[in-house]
């Protein structure tokens, strides 16, 4: 039984708020970089427009998902909580252990060095500064995240805001002065083996830039009105990102010949320099702080409470399930999250660590997309009128995908997969070892 007395989570996010945790964790530093890639790959305007079309198209499909996931149980923990309602104990363990061993520690670390890396331009940093610089980002943000899911919130909505605002500077120099002429035909070599190949090579680098629609459901027990709020934020936010990217890729290839954004490291400077000259390096750079800084605020906002929904378990020690009595939050799950990724920043080798995810990371969205299907079987097919967007069909779709994702991950990219498959089954015995001492045992929370 839960004790009235223990201090719980506070319900005070409201539509916006929710509405800019899910873009804010979208719009991450990709969206600066990913556009030469995609145009390398497919070698078209056309072809480029098109992929980021169907990335939208799935990312709208996923958020139909889990948009229907949180209506059905808006509870603190999300995904994490629906694989255990629909997959089992197992399954919802072993995605919170590879979030805080990896996928979202490793993201952390990686954005912080990024951040580290842009703020280089306007002070000096030398290697080991560039370290300490990622590291102390990452302390502070987790400081502010400690006091208070408003303070977190507030700090997200801030830098969301100037996100958007950036990509819409974006869009406005493409539409003032762009004069690229478009074409549907493929004017530049791709340079993948074939045309097929090339695509699917531009839709990972889309998709990557997609990610993040689900980081909301982690925090739905915060949201004043979750029922309602949690599906319309997701789907408001993914649609306004599509919304967004859509139209920075319209003006990056507006701005620059397609041979000249496949050869670049950094389109987003490039094209700003064809628009307001010199400058452009330093207000990319400061685009690409405020970007990296708002995802960083929003991975240490959400991911936090999915340990803290495994601790109300018993499947993590109790302290992650610890609220601070002063603040409302789980401080221990927040303060360990963050020094996990700030002690990774100075690991030589972290950004490896995401590429041995990527298929952990489809594969739990597969097993999302199964466990509603599983979780509308069961009980809760009222709850879910609220939110189904879609369903069955895009969750259907959603689930395929990841499916097909999964699979060709562990084909094309083994030695990775593999790597991440030891990372699950390290924490299957880390389960084995809570079973063995009495800490899974407790019946869910409420």
């Amino acid at each position: 039984m839960t004790d009235p007395a223990r201090p719980r989570l506070e319900r005070t996010l409201t539509l916006f708020d929710g509405t800019m945790i899910v873009m804010g964790t979208i719009i991450g530093i990709g969206v600066f970089f990913t556009p030469s890639r995609v145009a390398g790959a497919t070698g078209s305007h056309g072809l480029s427009l098109l992929a980021w079309t169907l990335g939208a198209l799935i990312a709208l499909a996923g958020g139909c998902t889990y948009a229907a996931l949180g209506a059905a149980l808006p509870r603190t923990g999300g995904p994490y909580v629906y694989l255990r309602e629909g997959c089992g104990r197992l399954v919802a363990f072993l995605y919170g252990w590879m979030l805080l061993a990896a996928i979202v520690s490793g993201a952390i670390a990686v954005i912080g060095l990024v951040f580290a890396d842009h703020l280089a331009r306007f002070f000096p940093l030398g290697g080991a500064g560039r370290s300490c610089v990622a590291a102390a980002t990452i302390v502070l943000l987790t400081a502010v995240n400690v006091l208070g899911v408003r303070w977190g919130s507030r700090v997200q909505n801030l830098f969301t805001l100037l996100k958007i605002a950036s990509l819409l500077l974006l869009v406005a120099a493409g539409l003032w002065r762009g004069s690229e002429p478009l074409s549907l035909r493929v004017t530049a070599e791709p340079q993948a083996s074939s045309l097929a190949a090339g695509f699917i090579s531009a839709m990972v680098g889309v998709l990557f830039s997609f990610g993040g629609w689900q980081n909301l459901c982690n925090v739905a027990g915060e949201l004043k009105r979750p029922e309602r709020d949690l599906p319309r934020a997701i789907l408001i936010g993914v649609l306004g990102v599509a919304a967004v990217y859509l139209l920075a890729n319209f003006a990056y290839l507006r701005l620059l010949p397609i041979e000249e954004l496949r050869a670049s490291a950094a389109p987003a400077a490039a094209a700003l320099e064809r628009a307001i000259g010199e400058r452009a390096g330093d207000v990319t750079a400061l685009l690409t702080l405020c970007s990296a800084f708002g995802i960083l605020n929003g991975l240490l906002l959400s991911a936090p409470r999915v340990y803290y929904a495994m601790a109300e378990d018993g499947l993590l020690f109790r302290p992650f399930g610890a609220v601070s009595c002063r603040f409302r939050t789980p401080a221990t799950a927040i303060l360990v999250q963050g020094g996990a990724a700030a002690l990774l920043v100075f690991w030589g080798s972290v950004f490896d660590l995401l590429d041995y995810v990527v298929f952990a990371d489809w594969l739990f969205f597969t097993l999302n997309a199964l466990a509603l299907f599983v979780i509308v079987r069961r009980s809760r097919p009222a709850a879910l009128q609220r939110g189904a967007f879609g369903y069955p069909w895009a969750p259907a779709l959603f689930g395929l995908l990841g499916a097909a994702v999964t699979a060709g991950t562990l084909i094309v990219q083994w030695r990775s997969a593999g790597r991440g498959v030891a990372i699950l089954a390290a924490g299957a015995l880390v389960y084995a070892m809570f079973l063995r001492r009495g800490r899974g045992g407790r019946a869910p929370a409420p």
